[in-house]
């Protein structure tokens, strides 16, 4: 069997705040028209989410990518140049956060939280699985046929 090409379509996470938007986008897509669709996919949670700060056009953020040392983030990000693409800037899967702008227009720093690994302690419960049901072995026996 050959192996496998590179994929032609790449999935990324767009993540800011507590949103995560999932988009399939051609690996040939220039930066500018992935931040369209960041736009349009924002602006679906406008309305539901308190915390993402009202915009009105892609002038209003910013596209970055984290920072990695090896696997872990150092907690920098660097921003997207609008005119690469994003096989040029990023890896399939990867995670691309949003910074927005404030009233002067200054980028503020990455918002972004993300779900506790562990659950609390007080929403705990017992996942473990019920001890299994003991079961005789029958094996080699005959059954006993009624009479």
């Amino acid at each position: 069997m050959a192996p496998r090409g590179p994929p032609k379509v790449y999935q990324l996470t767009l993540k800011t705040h507590k949103v995560s938007i999932i988009l399939n986008v051609p690996k040939e897509t220039k930066i500018k028209e992935l931040k369209d669709q960041a736009f349009a996919a924002i602006q679906q949670f406008a309305d539901v989410e308190d915390e993402l700060p009202k915009i009105s056009s892609t002038k209003d953020f910013e596209l970055c990518k984290a920072v990695m040392i090896g696997r872990k983030p150092t907690g920098q990000y660097t921003d997207l140049k609008e005119d690469d693409t994003v096989k040029a800037m990023l890896s399939n899967w990867e995670r691309v956060y949003l910074r927005f702008r404030d009233s002067m227009g200054l980028l503020e720093p990455v918002k972004v939280a993300f779900p506790p690994i562990q659950a609390d302690d007080d929403d705990e419960e017992d996942m473990s699985l019920p001890p299994p049901e003991t079961t005789i072995d029958l094996k080699g026996k005959r059954k006993e046929h009624p009479e």
